[in-house]
C-alpha cells in the first residue's frame, strides 16, 4: 500500500514538472511568434498602439473603439522587461500615442514592487528616448479576484495597488498620462468584479466595454 502511495506521489510530481515545462515552452514559442509577426507589420504614421500582456492581446481594440488607427501589440505572458526588448520599432515609426498596461505577470512570478518599478522606469525612458513626441498613457494594473483563480495567485490587490501608486508617480515625473482602471473594476469586497471576469484575472466583453468607457475621452483628444 505504501509503495502505491509513494509511486503515485512521484507520478504527480513528475507530471507537474512536465506540465510546467510544456507551458513554459508554449509561452516562449507564442512570444517569439508574436514578436516575429509584429516585426513584419509596419506601424503607420499616426497609429495608436495598445501594448502589454494577454489582457491587451485578447481585445480587438480597433473594433472596440471603431478606430482603424488603433493597433494591438499585446503578448500573453509578457512582463515589463519583455516589452522593453520589443519596442525597437519606435525608432523608425511615427505613432501618435501608446497605451501601456504591464506588470501583473511580474507580480505573479514573485518580483518585488521595487524591482518592477525600476524596470518600468527604464521601459518608459526607452519609449521616450526612441520617440520623444509620442503621447504616452500608463494604465493602472487591473485588480484580481483570487476566489476565481485556478490555483493561488502570488499577486494580491494590495501589491497591485502599491505598484499602481508607483506607476502613477512615474507618469507624473515623465509627462505621461496615468489612467486609473483599477477602481472601476472593483466589487464591494475590493476584488475584480466577477461580472467582468470568469477567471479572476482576464476580462470579458463587458470588461472591455468598461475599459472603453474609461478610455474613450483620451482617444478622442489625441
Amino acid at each position: 500500500m505504501w509503495n502505491k502511495i509513494k509511486y503515485g506521489a512521484i507520478l504527480i510530481i513528475v507530471t507537474n514538472i512536465f506540465a510546467q515545462d510544456f507551458w513554459t515552452q508554449a509561452m516562449n514559442s507564442h512570444y517569439s511568434r508574436r514578436v516575429s509577426h509584429f516585426n513584419n507589420l509596419p506601424v503607420k504614421k499616426g497609429a495608436i498602439i495598445f501594448i502589454g500582456d494577454s489582457i491587451t492581446e485578447q481585445c480587438n481594440w480597433s473594433e472596440l473603439f471603431d478606430n482603424p488607427e488603433i493597433i494591438n501589440r499585446g503578448i500573453g505572458g509578457d512582463v515589463v522587461d519583455g516589452v522593453a526588448k520589443r519596442i525597437e520599432f519606435l525608432k523608425t515609426s511615427e505613432p501618435e500615442a501608446l497605451f501601456l498596461m504591464i506588470g501583473i505577470n511580474n507580480l505573479n512570478r514573485g518580483d518585488s514592487n521595487d524591482a518592477i518599478i525600476k524596470e518600468y522606469k527604464l521601459l518608459v525612458e526607452k519609449i521616450k528616448a526612441y520617440n520623444p513626441s509620442i503621447k504616452l498613457f500608463l494604465y493602472s494594473i487591473l485588480p484580481i479576484n483570487e476566489n476565481s483563480f485556478i490555483g493561488i495567485p502570488i499577486a494580491s490587490n494590495e501589491s497591485i495597488e502599491a505598484l499602481n501608486q508607483n506607476i502613477q508617480k512615474l507618469a507624473e515625473n515623465i509627462d505621461a498620462v496615468y489612467i486609473n482602471l483599477f477602481s472601476h473594476f472593483l466589487n464591494s469586497e475590493r476584488k475584480l468584479d466577477k461580472k467582468y471576469s470568469n477567471d479572476g484575472l482576464h476580462i470579458n466583453g463587458e470588461g472591455y466595454l468598461l475599459w472603453k468607457e474609461v478610455t474613450k475621452n483620451y482617444i478622442h483628444d489625441i
